[in-house]
């Protein structure tokens, strides 16, 4: 009887199988992705790198323009605890481009202090073609330093970080740009 009622119940589980399309559907075009760094963020999606660390502090912030204006590129320069200049890899950073590609939130993790102020990106940020307005905060529960950057235009973003050596300090750098690139 055991018998019966096991092969009745592989007949019909396997009849009911083959009921169940086999399609398989596509992610909708909202969905976000994790890319590595170094790839291009066109549609809505997010890029985490560098390396865990105990404390990192914010050195600077520079905005760098290209002559036509169609690329745009920002720097976080990284330093230890000290505020000193960061060897090695950069402290763990995770970004979003935010539906939409109009937001950008970055956040570093473990990065306690920072040399610059909420008004000082401002003014860095001034004259941007890309980025709108800023907004900077520390978030105690995670130990994090998070920036947001509200786009004027919808913008692709490439995540480059740069190991720091003798001479230079470790950095994030982001390039902001319409359309594709390599």
């Amino acid at each position: 009887m055991k018998f019966l009622m096991i092969f009745a119940a592989l007949l019909f589980g396997g009849l009911s199988q083959a009921a169940i399309s086999k399609k398989v559907t596509r992610p909708a075009a909202a969905s976000v992705s994790h890319q590595s760094p170094g790839a291009i963020l066109r549609a809505a999606g997010s890029v985490h790198g560098g390396e865990a660390r105990e404390i990192v502090s914010l050195l600077k912030v520079r905005r760098l323009t290209s002559k036509n204006k169609k690329l745009e590129r920002i720097e976080f320069a990284l330093g230890n605890a000290g505020q000193q200049p960061l060897e090695g890899k950069p402290g763990y950073f995770n970004l979003e481009l935010r539906p939409g590609q109009k937001q950008i939130v970055i956040g570093f993790a473990q990065t306690l202090n920072a040399r610059f102020e909420e008004r000082d990106l401002r003014k860095v940020f001034a004259a941007s073609p890309y980025v709108k307005s800023t907004q900077m905060y520390f978030e105690p529960e995670t130990q994090s330093m998070n920036f947001i950057l509200n786009l004027n235009k919808p913008a692709s973003v490439r995540v480059i970080p740069v190991m720091g050596g003798k001479k230079r300090t470790a950095r994030v750098v982001l390039d902001l740009f319409e359309g594709k690139r390599r």
